[in-house]
This record gives C-alpha cells, structure tokens and sequence, in this order.
C-alpha cells in the first residue's frame, strides 16, 4: 500500500505550503512580541547572594541595597530578602535584609530595623528560636546609635551595641558571637 501523499501530489504540496505558512507566522508573532526586560532588582538581589556565599559580605551587603534601592523604584512591596545562612555547631542564623516601611523611607528620628538575624533549630523541622535585630537609631536624619535587639512578649531588650558606620562583616561577626553565646547550651 503507497502512502497517501505519494498517490496525491496535491496534498502534500498543499501540506508542506500551510506548515511554511504556520511556521512563518509563529517566527513573526515571536519578533513582534514585547521583550520583557530582565528583573534588575532580582538580578542585584541574586548577585548580592552570590557575593555573600563567596565570602564577600560587604560587597554582597552594598548590592543588597542596591536590590533594595531596585525594588522600591519598581513598587514592589517586598518585606525582606535572604541574603544569606549561616550554619553553627548548634544552630542556623538566617540573615535578612529588612524592607519594612521605616527601612524604605528612615525617620528624622528614630529606630530602623536594617537586618535580621533569624536562629533556628538545626535537623530535618528547624523551629525557629529567636528573631535578633540589628537596629539604627536615626537622629536627625543621621544614623546615630546601633544595637542589636531581640524582642520578647511584653519586652524589648538590647544585646549589644557597635557603631552606627560598622561595616556587614562587623556586624555579621557580632551577631555570630552574640548567638553563639546564646546558645552554646542549647
């Protein structure tokens, strides 16, 4: 038995000219379609996390706020970013940048909340434990103070203290001694 097309020229000819056509028209509905542009604000979010596991926390720090800066131009309401975790003989700190509203737009006067350093239970279901702050103290538009601050039911309390210009590297250092500290029994 011949197949089909052998016995109809026509058709086949017929066949080969509409998938041409088909294929013509999917090529040009591809070119005129918009080109999304890429996300610049993911890309320096990832970058940042990039930089951060090499070793890089200040640089990975200042793309972070690059990111930031990214997200807010772009209206994007989201509340933080992980920039990175940190494994310890006991537990794991995960490290966010903080995008709340005070961290957005900072007051005159008073407290901005930068990074949080979340301690959570190591194993197959971590709990978290604690939420660590690290907190500026904004006085005339001008970092003043900074602190790390944990908060408790009813409670908030200070840990320590560093200068206000301390550098990602400093501040990671501290916090990794601080939570250490905490729970080195645990």
């Amino acid at each position: 038995m011949r197949p089909h097309f052998q016995a109809c020229p026509a058709a086949a000819i017929a066949l080969v000219v509409s998938l041409g056509f088909v294929a013509g028209f999917l090529q040009a509905a591809d070119e005129s379609a918009p080109q999304k542009e890429p996300d610049k604000a993911k890309a320096l979010y990832r970058e940042a996390q990039r930089l951060m596991a090499e070793g890089k926390y200040d640089k990975g720090y200042a793309k972070a706020q690059e990111a930031m800066k990214a997200y807010i131009e772009k209206n994007d309401p989201l509340a933080w970013l992980l920039l990175e975790k940190i494994e310890l003989d006991k537990v794991q700190v995960h490290v966010h940048l903080n995008m709340g509203p005070s961290e957005r737009n900072p007051p005159d006067d008073g407290v901005i909340r930068p990074l949080f350093f979340r301690v959570w239970t190591q194993g197959q279901q971590p709990r978290l434990i604690e939420q660590i702050d690290y907190e500026i103290g904004m006085l005339e538009g001008k970092p003043n103070t900074a602190a790390f601050g944990i908060s408790m039911p009813g409670a908030h309390g200070q840990l320590d203290s560093m200068e206000p210009d301390s550098k990602y590297s400093e501040i990671r250092a501290k916090a990794i001694e601080l939570v250490e500290h905490r729970h080195r029994a645990s």
